[in-house]
């Protein structure tokens, strides 16, 4: 039987879907995390402890690892094991995206580069140095943006030169201090990235690339203008009924997308604006979606998205066919900054019509901060119905009767 080693951040919300995914289908699994409490009940003999920022250190011990126990493929869940996942794959002669193509998308001034040279976005984008004077004009509004977190963390708009001035020194400062832990490198700490703010629709796109090509799983709108200052993700919805036209410009352009990067096999996820001028990615991910948002992705005889990744990666040939059914998804949005009292509402939200489910994913004493720095969903509210406005009514409704009490 072939083995998965499974790359799974303490940290992250996609643990359990994955085992049960890989239970169901009988795959043999390893677990490679940075926290042996994460997961160590379920498959105590299974484990790999590993540190996600020493990619040296890390691949050897995978290396090692599979000397004793094969491993047949290496699979990043989340964006902290990407870069381990590439190089670890390169050791172990495993067929993977190249480290360059994986770090393109955990750089997003590489990224814009490489997007920019194949046509995808325009020009209006360049570095800002910490320690330099900026020479480029600046035309607003303008987005700026960290060059390694993931998400939405520290994308701030700024519309003047005041703003301009007062929010690049904050995001300097956070990168410095408080999240200096989370860049990989001194050049993330001293560079951010400015671009022109782009106007319209933001759709997520969810794929999974065989032998270079891509393959659409799933369509998401995010109904919510994502306009500024912070770009706070609420809902995604399903779109099963969009045109074919549309569907055929995102499989069009994702192809086009993972070509300029580089990504010829795995699990990817694109970010997208649309607007009257045409289709611009505007992040891209060498891995599959986070948090729980997966779970409103529906595919035919039950099957998850874990177990469509999980079988590509060993080259089964899978298919399955989407449901048309609407469904969607609310991050609970962070409103106010503290620690975590108590979550009430939960059972009364439930009853509300069109939710399927309620997932809580903080506990009590743990901090919540807002963006720019938030980086913890406080839980995910699930829905499914038969009009798009009604499932977004029904959510908001289900997010207003939680009352989460903060000291």
């Amino acid at each position: 039987m072939k083995r998965i080693l499974l790359l799974l951040p303490g940290n992250t919300y996609r643990a359990n879907d994955f085992i049960v995914a890989a239970l169901k289908i009988k795959i043999n699994i390893v677990i490679g995390t940075d926290q042996t409490q994460a997961l160590s009940q379920k498959l105590p003999d299974r484990y790999l402890m590993l540190d996600f920022h020493k990619l040296k250190l890390s691949t050897t011990k995978i290396y090692n690892f599979s000397i004793q126990k094969k491993i047949d493929k290496i699979l990043a869940v989340d964006d902290q094991g990407v870069l381990l996942a590439s190089l670890a794959s390169k050791k172990l002669n495993i067929n993977h995206s190249s480290f360059e193509s994986v770090s393109a998308t955990k750089n997003k001034y590489i990224l814009n580069i490489l997007l920019f040279r194949n046509n995808l976005i325009d020009s209006n984008f360049f570095l800002i140095n910490n320690n330099k004077n900026q020479k480029n004009k600046i035309k607003y509004p303008s987005v700026i943006k960290p060059l390694g977190l993931s998400s939405s963390r520290g994308v701030i708009r700024v519309n003047n030169k005041i703003e301009f001035i007062k929010n690049k020194n904050f995001l300097f400062n956070l990168l410095q201090n408080e999240l200096k832990n989370e860049c990989n490198n001194a050049f993330e700490k001293e560079n951010i990235l400015i671009q022109n703010y782009m106007p319209g629709k933001e759709y997520a796109v969810e794929g999974i690339v065989e032998q270079k090509r891509f393959k659409l799983l799933a369509v998401f709108q995010k109904p919510k203008p994502l306009t500024g200052p912070y770009f706070e993700e609420t809902i995604y919805l399903s779109m099963p009924l969009c045109t074919s036209h549309f569907i055929n410009q995102i499989i069009q352009t994702s192809q086009k997308t993972i070509e300029a990067i580089g990504i010829n096999e795995g699990p990817v996820h694109i970010e997208y604006r649309v607007n009257k001028t045409g289709i611009y990615p505007i992040d891209v991910g060498a891995r599959s979606i986070g948090g729980l948002c997966a779970r409103i992705i529906q595919f035919e005889n039950n099957i998850t998205l874990e177990e469509i990744i999980l079988n590509n990666a060993l080259g089964n040939k899978f298919s399955a066919k989407n449901k048309q059914t609407l469904t969607a998804v609310m991050m609970i949005p962070t409103i106010h900054e503290g620690t975590i009292e108590s979550i009430s509402g939960i059972d009364e939200a439930k009853k509300i019509k069109n939710i399927t489910d309620i997932q809580i994913t903080v506990h009590k004493n743990q901090k919540i901060q807002k963006l720019p720095k938030a980086n913890i969903y406080i839980g995910f509210i699930f829905a499914e119905g038969k009009s798009k406005k009604g499932i977004i009514k029904s959510l908001q409704k289900a997010n207003a009767q939680i009352k989460i009490t903060l000291s």
